[in-house]
């Protein structure tokens, strides 16, 4: 016996066709209704692939969208990193403190610094202690300027500002003479002649009391003599404090002179004592009395050689 495959209907084995349904007629024999059943499971299965499928295709979707938000997430923070890195260097050199002061300051110091440096050695005054502390002071100050080290700069500055003004003080300092030498003002110059002590007289033409008008008047018969010895005398009280003259007459009178002793003073700056200072003014009064009268006379000690400085000193010394 043979059923039909669409309706279930029991056919006898030489039909072809059902006569319930219309239905063609399979040839075997398998009861239609687990043909059915067995035709059924196929469908479910099928359908099952197509699920799988169309879920694998949804979860790879997922995972794409996944992957392309998370790169764009990445990207995004990667970007504002950088600029926030950048503001950031952008502020850090905006907000750099301005060390113009300080630099204006350190050359400041350092030029005093030189200065009392060159004053010393042209004293000959020993800093060397004062000096070594400036300038390792200038240098730290230096280093923090460079380093941009705010934290020491004031006390790096001050510290330099304090040695250097020792360094000038002690720059300043009169250079103190040897133990056992004279000081500078009354160490002896020695004599551009080299006059032997066998050589030397002494003459004394200037007056040690006060005197009046024309006191070589009752010595000298002469208005020339006259002229030349007020010239000496003058130049007498000068060579009495050591002073040193640029007339080469006088200054070879003088040092023939065993009272002379050359300190090498100037004139202009010896102070003459008070007796000493009324007569240089009487005696320059005569002498210009004196030069009225003699023709050729220019006022100047050089109209006198050194010999009619020596004749003077003969006749009135």
């Amino acid at each position: 016996m043979k059923y039909c495959s669409k309706c279930g209907k029991q056919l006898e084995d030489y039909v072809k066709f059902c006569n319930n349904c219309g239905a063609p007629v399979q040839t075997q024999n398998t009861p239609p209704v687990q043909n059915n059943y067995s035709s059924g499971g196929g469908e479910k299965d099928g359908n099952g692939k197509k699920t799988i499928i169309l879920l694998a295709v949804a979860l790879a979707v997922v995972v794409v969208v996944c992957a392309v938000v998370l790169i764009v997430f990445v990207m995004k923070n990667n970007s504002e990193d950088t600029v926030e890195l950048t503001t950031a260097n952008d502020v850090t050199t905006t907000q750099a403190p301005d060390l113009s002061a300080d630099n204006a300051r350190y050359n400041s110091l350092l030029q005093r610094y030189n200065k009392a440096k060159l004053k010393a050695a042209k004293k000959g005054v020993k800093v060397k202690k004062q000096k070594n502390a400036a300038k390792e002071a200038l240098d730290q100050y230096k280093s923090a300027i460079d380093n941009n080290d705010t934290t020491l700069l004031s006390q790096y500055a001050d510290d330099a500002e304090k040695y250097v003004s020792k360094l000038e003080s002690a720059a300043n300092k009169q250079k103190k003479p040897k133990t056992g030498t004279a000081s500078a003002s009354s160490q002896k110059v020695r004599s551009q002649y080299n006059v032997p002590e066998s050589e030397k007289t002494n003459y004394k033409v200037a007056p040690n009391s006060s005197v009046g008008e024309y006191y070589f008047d009752d010595i000298l018969d002469d208005d020339v003599d006259r002229y030349a010895a007020t010239t000496l005398a003058i130049n007498e009280y000068y060579a009495r404090h050591g002073c040193q003259f640029q007339t080469p007459a006088l200054q070879k009178y003088f040092e023939h002179q065993k009272w002379y002793t050359n300190l090498g003073k100037s004139t202009a700056a010896v102070a003459l004592t008070g007796v000493e200072a009324h007569n240089a003014k009487r005696l320059q009064e005569d002498r210009q009395w004196y030069k009225k009268n003699m023709a050729g006379a220019s006022g100047q000690a050089s109209d006198f050689s050194y010999e009619d400085y020596m004749d003077i000193g003969r006749r009135v010394g």
